[in-house]
């Protein structure tokens, strides 16, 4: 500071001294000019007047300033931009403020770094591609065209000899000893017959188990002489027995047949009590697997029952009341261990040894008078659950069981007293 205030004065001393008397003096109120001196300094002083001060000052030349000037002099640190060179102290007070200030503060402000990841996953391909429309519409129109043609191959593509075929292997899959004779009088023959001419079997012939459960339904029609009354647009059943029409019902719709209300299609119950029935119970009963009623009373069925009944192991109500069922009652009999309800009265034909009735748990109706069986009735039954048990005393031995005596029901004797 001390040097530039030196040299400021003495170029002003020098420009002073164009103007002063011919006898070298300066006046003494020069010295005091730089007071007002900075605020007209030029930027950017010549490079001459060095060495001219210089020369001055070698001559002998003393200047003299008061303490005063070097505060005065403080005012160039509000330009420190204009000159650094000159005022190196003010330079590096004041660059450091401004440089770390902006520069910093710009770069992680500016967008390029923001925008460059932003924009990528918001505008690149792969967000519309997971939002196409094309996986979307792919499964659905496979859906669609899936449930719309499956059943048109089974009537265009097979012919009746090869869907014949299939069926006949799918039914004997199921239960080998069913034959189907070539005469067109057997049940099962007119059954099959049937179906091949049925527009709804013919729909469905790849839902294994509906075709099965309508086979079996069909061969029940026949083998008991189903009425022709089960053949009306109002019952549903078949359209006529000599096969005129094709049926395009759902067995679940036919009168007298009730579907379960958990699987869809799925007969549980066949309530065929008073349909004047005759002929004899088909062993294609069995492949009603899923019944849990079977009810034939009052009807004129005969023969003997089929040991296929064992095969309804989750039937829990059986009655062939009051029919003309021969023979004895199966042995498969005690595979039904769910039955509830056993109805077998009023069947004088039905002899011999009554068959295990202890597994039969769940027994709690059991009517077995007016028949020639004999046999004991398990003391275990009437332990459990019994609540009825009517029989032929005399006949059948039997702890808690009542006897029919044509005009009302009584206890029956102990066996000591018979």
């Amino acid at each position: 500071l001390l040097v530039a205030t030196t040299a400021i004065l003495c170029i002003s001393l020098i420009d002073r001294g164009g103007g002063d008397d011919d006898d070298g003096t300066i006046a003494a109120d020069a010295l005091y000019v730089p007071t007002s001196a900075p605020a007209g300094l030029s930027p950017n002083p010549d490079a001459s007047s060095a060495p001219t001060l210089s020369n001055r000052t070698e001559s002998g030349l003393e200047v003299e300033h008061p303490p005063t000037m070097v505060p005065v002099m403080s005012s160039p640190t509000l330009d420190p931009s204009v000159q650094p060179s000159i005022l190196p102290t003010v330079v590096s007070s004041s660059t450091p403020s401004h440089r770390p200030s902006s520069a910093p503060s710009l770069r992680p402000t500016t967008t390029p770094p923001t925008l460059a990841p932003t924009t990528a996953p918001t505008t690149a391909p792969p967000t519309p591609g997971p939002t196409t429309l094309l996986p979307t519409l792919e499964p659905t129109q496979v859906i669609t065209s899936d449930t719309t043609l499956l059943p048109t191959p089974s009537t265009t593509a097979i012919s009746p000899a090869q869907q014949e075929s299939a069926w006949i292997g799918l039914i004997q899959s199921r239960m080998p000893s069913i034959l189907f004779d070539d005469k067109a009088g057997s049940p099962q023959r007119r059954a099959m017959d049937w179906m091949l001419q049925d527009s709804f079997s013919l729909s469905h012939s790849d839902d294994h188990d509906r075709m099965v459960q309508r086979f079996a339904l069909a061969v029940l029609f026949f083998a008991t002489n189903g009425p022709y009354t089960w053949i009306t647009p109002s019952s549903g059943w078949l359209d006529n027995s000599d096969l005129s029409s094709s049926s395009s019902t759902d067995e679940c719709e036919w009168e007298h047949v009730g579907c379960s209300t958990e699987e869809q299609g799925v007969v549980d119950r066949l309530e065929l009590s008073e349909q004047g029935l005759s002929g004899r119970l088909p062993n294609e009963i069995g492949l009603l697997s899923s019944l849990t009623d079977l009810n034939l009373l009052n009807n004129n069925i005969e023969g003997t029952l089929p040991s296929e009944i064992g095969l309804l192991t989750i039937m829990r109500w059986f009655s062939v009341a009051n029919n003309k069922i021969t023979g004895t009652l199966p042995s498969h009999l005690s595979l039904n261990t769910k039955l509830t309800y056993l109805d077998v009265p009023y069947n004088l034909g039905l002899t011999g040894q009554i068959p295990d009735l202890e597994p039969l748990s769940n027994l709690q109706l059991l009517y077995l008078f007016e028949t020639d069986l004999t046999g004991t009735i398990p003391s275990s039954l009437c332990q459990r659950f019994l609540v009825e048990a009517y029989i032929d005393c005399g006949e059948l031995e039997c702890d808690c069981c009542d006897g029919w005596n044509e005009t009302q029901f009584s206890p029956c004797p102990p066996p000591s007293a018979l």
